[in-house]
């Protein structure tokens, strides 16, 4: 799936290029390519791709840390819970555990 911009940048260059004849769409190509700040908008183009690759890894982590830390919360009340039974705390327990969380 890609991004939403990429998605909008495609839509409105089917809309503008799409509907022009042979010769109005070189002309156009022509004029994207020799206008003065098209390098400019091709360094921003790739670096917002970059960003977007290096935006999705990060989610992909933090939704990797997010399962971990949920994995280590039930092993730990879990834990805790048998440890305060087998001690006979288990009401001081369950109210320290709910506190807790």
């Amino acid at each position: 799936m890609q991004p939403y911009y990429i998605t909008v940048l495609i839509e409105l260059y089917v809309l503008v290029v799409g509907n022009m004849s042979i010769g109005r769409r070189e002309a156009y190509e022509l004029f994207r390519r020799d206008y003065e700040h098209n390098d400019t908008i091709e360094s921003n183009k790739r670096t917002l791709k970059q960003r977007c690759v290096e935006a999705k890894q990060l989610g992909e982590l933090l939704a990797e840390s997010r399962k971990k830390i949920s994995t280590f919360a039930f092993f730990f009340q879990s834990t805790w819970k048998l440890w305060c039974f087998f001690c006979g705390t288990a009401r001081w327990a369950s109210t320290e555990v709910n506190s807790a969380v």
